[in-house]
């Protein structure tokens, strides 16, 4: 094997490594930012720009979590690599590891799930002592519906990292 043959596979290597870097960070970062877009969109009120900035977020940073997930199979297909045999999983072709991220994701589960459900007590109250407030009976209303969103998200992107 000559030299140039090595230094390219040490970069086709770093690569590898850089691809399931940003799919174990960019994901998760894009959605965050994305439930933040969502977040600002549901208590803009009337205010058209921050309503357009945060409907804006939802939008492109949830283009960007199909990005980010599907980044191998377009590295894979655009370097113009042979088809891998039926056989080969998936592991072969891109090596990642996430035992860093399982344990985050119990510590942000274990901080979400109260998190959440005061978030959603705290909706309730808002909801309910908004009389005659038509905007402070949306926000209730929105804090109650986005702490079960919260939530999901919370238990399936774990679950969606193991199998990228």
């Amino acid at each position: 094997m000559s030299e140039l043959d090595r230094v390219g596979n040490n970069v086709n290597v770093l690569f590898q490594k850089f691809v399931g870097f940003m799919q174990d960070t960019g994901i998760i970062f894009m959605a965050l930012l994305a439930l933040f877009g969502l977040l600002l969109f549901l208590v803009s009120g009337k205010n058209p720009i921050v309503k357009r900035v945060g409907m804006m977020m939802s939008i492109v940073f949830g283009v960007f979590i199909f990005v980010f997930a599907y980044m191998p199979v377009l590295y894979y297909y655009y370097t113009g690599g042979e088809p891998a045999p039926a056989n080969t999983k998936i592991e072969e072709v891109f090596v990642t590891t996430h035992s860093g991220l399982s344990r985050m994701f119990k510590v942000l589960l274990i901080i979400g799930i109260p998190v959440a459900v005061t978030v959603m007590l705290l909706g309730l109250l808002i909801r309910g002592l908004g009389a005659n407030n038509p905007m402070s009976k949306r926000r209730g209303i929105g804090m109650v519906m986005l702490s079960p969103i919260i939530l999901f998200l919370l238990y399936i992107i774990p679950n969606v990292l193991h199998f990228l």
